[in-house]
């Protein structure tokens, strides 16, 4: 058995989620009723974080918002009772009757309770777990082959984790249904090709709906029609119901397809192909737009990317040379608001290491946030770019992980590197970013970062 379990809550969204409440909620649970809630030291975020094991341990000793709704009912049925005693036995009747509803009505309410809702999921070597928030197994699901274990995050890892499992009330109607996406082996040995799967299941472990990625892309002489494996998988909260997105990459040449699922029937809509491996997805929503952010590698332009994409658009494509194996020739048309290529840095020049691809896209009001990782074997090396979203987006600054400093002092130790960090000139006079647009095509953004102080 393969156990992925993950304790740690890194926000307001994710205790939330794991409450099965609203952020607002979480927040005043914490602040009125002493929910255990840490917040980061420093930082002008202000960061919280907390943990399933706290949070359920709480919640064993304090009642939520409907038990406490019901036991007041209850209580005023009972008061009633009493106030009528007087009334003629018809009456009598007719109230005890109603209490006698009332407390079974409530009565099904706590075996819903009692029974629990879907809080996590576990990956076994054939299938998945499900539990609730006390950890009461509530039901299992075999797919009938091994699943790759390779790919499942490793304990902690709720960024993984969170790409392969998600709990969410996907239809709106207060229930809780259970996404996965599961790797499923050819055969039976571990290295044999796999093939990726969504499934979509009941909270009471109901198989909906399976997708499979199955789609053929021309790109230049090249016929790619799979193996395709689902990389990333991101919930985006559309109101009356949620919009699942996933990235699909071709398992040898690493292009990618991104598709929006619909979360009742898993009906397929390609939204945008990339020429490399699209890692990451999220969301920025301003006034006017709301954007689809697609974070990976560019196979032409060997360099981390980033496109931007109005959700409105049925279909985009990244932009690429005419005439060469990157370009999509049975695509259909359509551009990106924004394509963004990052320049390697000196630490991965050094490595040689081929991919340094955008690993995580963090968007915060008006800024989006790239991490690139440096060395795919090491979490930490990132060169992490700022991007202000305005009318337009603009590259703003660029700053380093502690583990890529550190490496860096490391390397500069060993002679590796002729300059110490504090003089870097990557970090003196940063190389600009490229960014594509559909109406000026490539152009040269500068950026600015600061001196390293000790």
């Amino acid at each position: 058995m393969v156990d992925r379990e993950t304790d740690r809550l890194d926000s307001w969204k994710e205790i939330a989620d794991f409450l099965g409440r609203d952020e607002r909620t979480a927040m005043r649970w914490a602040k009125e009723r002493g929910m255990p809630v840490h917040r980061l030291p420093g930082g002008k975020r202000s960061g919280v974080y907390s943990s399933r094991k706290e949070i359920g341990a709480w919640m064993q000793t304090h009642p939520t918002e409907r038990q406490e709704s019901e036991t007041q009912a209850g209580s005023e049925v009972r008061e009633t009772k009493v106030t009528r005693e007087k009334w003629i036995p018809m009456v009598v009747v007719s109230v005890i009757g109603c209490v006698i509803l009332a407390g079974a009505v409530i009565g099904r309410f706590h075996s819903i309770e009692q029974r629990g809702r879907p809080e996590r999921v576990n990956f076994t070597q054939r299938g998945i777990e499900v539990f609730d928030a006390a950890g009461g197994k509530l039901w299992t699901h075999d797919f009938g082959k091994l699943l790759n274990a390779e790919v499942f995050p490793k304990a902690g890892d709720y960024q993984s984790l969170n790409e392969l499992a998600r709990i969410d009330d996907f239809f709106g109607d207060g229930d809780r249904e259970v996404l996965v996406v599961v790797p499923l082996l050819s055969g039976s040995n571990p290295h044999d090709l796999y093939q990726s799967e969504a499934e979509m299941f009941t909270s009471g472990g109901k198989l909906l709906w399976s997708y499979i990625p199955r789609k053929t892309y021309l790109f230049g002489d090249h016929l790619l029609g799979g193996p395709w494996v689902i990389t990333t998988l991101f919930v985006s909260d559309n109101h009356p119901k949620k919009a699942i997105w996933v990235s699909a990459v071709h398992y040898i040449w690493g292009n990618t397809f991104v598709s929006e699922l619909d979360p009742v029937t898993g009906a397929e809509s390609v939204r945008f192909v990339n020429t490399g491996a699209i890692h990451t997805l999220n969301e920025m929503k301003t006034p006017q737009r709301t954007f689809l952010l697609a974070g990976g590698f560019n196979n032409e332009y060997d360099s981390s990317s980033i496109a931007v994409i109005d959700e409105s658009k049925q279909f985009t494509v990244s932009p690429q040379t005419t005439g060469t194996r990157h370009k999509c020739v049975s695509c259909e048309t359509g551009d990106p608001d924004y394509y963004l290529v990052f320049p390697r840095t000196e630490i991965n020049r050094y490595e040689k290491v081929y991919e340094d691809p955008v690993w995580r896209v963090d968007v915060s009001k008006d800024e989006i946030e790239s991490l690139n990782r440096q060395l795919l074997n090491r979490e930490g090396v990132e060169a992490i770019y700022s991007l202000r979203v305005t009318t337009s987006i603009e590259p703003v600054s660029l700053r380093f992980g502690s583990d890529y400093d550190m490496l860096h002092r490391e390397l500069s130790a060993r002679k590796k590197l002729d300059h110490a960090l504090e003089n870097c000139p990557e970090r003196i006079h940063p190389k600009p970013i490229r960014m594509w647009t559909p109406s000026g095509g490539w152009t040269e953004i500068p950026l600015r970062t600061s001196r390293v102080e000790d």
